[in-house]
Order: structure tokens, then C-alpha cells, then sequence
């Protein structure tokens, strides 16, 4: 006889069928966002500003990603609400989704920190 894996209750799906619309939702826009700051940096090549160029592509890019990895979190957790049999290996997909859109913010605080250090340890006269 097979074993079935765990089930959460009727409570616990309510919670995370909340948890998903939110992520899904927020995710879309960031996919959104990612994508409307590409196309501008696509238009503004031809500007000679390389700045706002280089910034809209990073942006672009890291919401994009996040964007993708929230889509896809929010999905497997709606999947764990929609299904039977199957909530451990969704749980631990949506779970990977969110490790990679923290993994990616932990080392953008690093550099973010990193760059604030460097920046204040090659200022002599400090702030004032």
C-alpha cells in the first residue's frame, strides 16, 4: 500500500492560498516593471548617456528575476492548495523559488554595504 505524503488542513490552505495570490500578484507587477524598464533602456541607447543606460538595464534585470522566481513561488504554493497527495515536493519548489530571490538580495545588501564601506574609507574629511 502506498504511503501518502502530508496534507495541510483547510486553515493552513486558506493561509497559503493567500500567501500565493499576494506572490503572484506582486510578482506580475515586478515581471512588469523589469520589462518597462528594459524596453526604456532600449530606447535610450541612442541618448550617449551611459548612466541611466546602465541603470535601467540592472533594474531591469533584477526585477525580472525576482519577478520570474515570485511568479513561480506564488504558483507552486496555489498548486499545494489545489492538489492532493503532493504538498512536500510543492512546498519544497516554492520554497526553492523563494531561496533564489533571497540569495539574490542577501548579496545585493553585501555589495550595497561593500560599496558604502569603500566609498566612506576612501573620504578622508569623512561626511562634513
Amino acid at each position: 500500500m502506498a504511503t501518502q505524503g502530508y496534507e495541510f488542513d483547510r486553515e493552513q490552505n486558506l493561509l497559503i492560498a493567500d500567501l500565493a495570490g499576494k506572490m503572484s500578484s506582486v510578482g506580475i507587477f515586478l515581471v512588469a516593471a523589469g520589462t518597462l524598464s528594459l524596453m526604456v533602456a532600449a530606447v535610450s541607447i541612442g541618448t550617449g548617456r551611459p548612466g541611466p543606460f546602465v541603470a535601467l538595464i540592472l533594474a531591469g534585470a533584477f526585477f525580472l528575476a525576482t519577478g520570474i522566481w515570485t511568479v513561480r513561488g506564488g504558483r507552486a504554493f496555489r498548486a499545494v492548495v489545489d492538489t492532493e497527495g503532493n504538498d512536500s515536493p510543492l512546498v519544497m519548489h516554492a520554497l526553492n523559488q523563494l531561496e533564489r530571490f533571497y540569495t539574490l538580495n542577501f548579496w545585493l545588501v553585501v555589495i550595497y554595504l561593500m560599496t558604502v564601506l569603500l566609498t566612506f574609507a576612501g573620504c578622508p574629511e569623512g561626511l562634513g
